[in-house]
């Protein structure tokens, strides 16, 4: 059994809409490609191809709709996608990271980072941590694959922390 909330939640396969900013897409294509490295190198995640190639559509077209959220990502492939909106202006840069739910067409989390450089390379080393900040807030760190009698298997193991003989 699985509840309508677990199922939202469960993400397996995770793609990543283009970013927004709002000086000529000069961050987004750094952006993206930290979302895809970041993406491919969980290993809890599957990364799938958006096919979306422009920031046409803004988070805050999503947040709050659902039934938005839904009819966009029919065609993503995918569990859950992450958006990103960077915002400069003359004193700082704002960069805002975004988690929905494909299946229920929620915002599952979001996190916000500000910071007073934008280089490229700062406002990567941003979305890594919001990222990190994001999977933190993730409820869970494991799936049940299997349940026999009392026993229990879940998909955890070294690279989460798990260590032979753990109790």
């Amino acid at each position: 059994y699985m509840s309508s909330y677990d199922n939202s939640l469960t993400l397996q396969n995770v793609t990543y809409l283009p970013s927004v900013d709002n000086v000529n897409g000069v961050y987004s294509k750094a952006i993206n490609e930290k979302l895809q490295e970041l993406i491919e190198k969980n290993h809890k995640w599957n990364y799938v191809t958006s096919h979306t190639t422009t920031g046409t559509i803004k988070p805050e077209d999503l947040i709050g709709n659902p039934s938005t959220v839904k009819s966009f990502s029919k065609n993503l492939e995918a569990d859950g996608f992450f958006i990103t909106e960077l915002r400069k202006d003359p004193k700082d840069v704002k960069i805002h990271l975004y988690l929905f739910s494909t299946r229920s067409g929620e915002l599952i989390t979001e996190e916000e980072l500000k910071r007073p450089n934008d280089n490229t390379e700062i406002v990567q080393v941003a979305v890594q941590s919001l990222f990190r900040r994001i999977l933190e807030k993730i409820p869970y760190d494991a799936l049940i694959v299997s349940r026999t009698d009392n026993r229990v298997t879940i998909n955890a193991g070294s690279k989460d922390g798990v260590t032979v003989g753990q109790n």
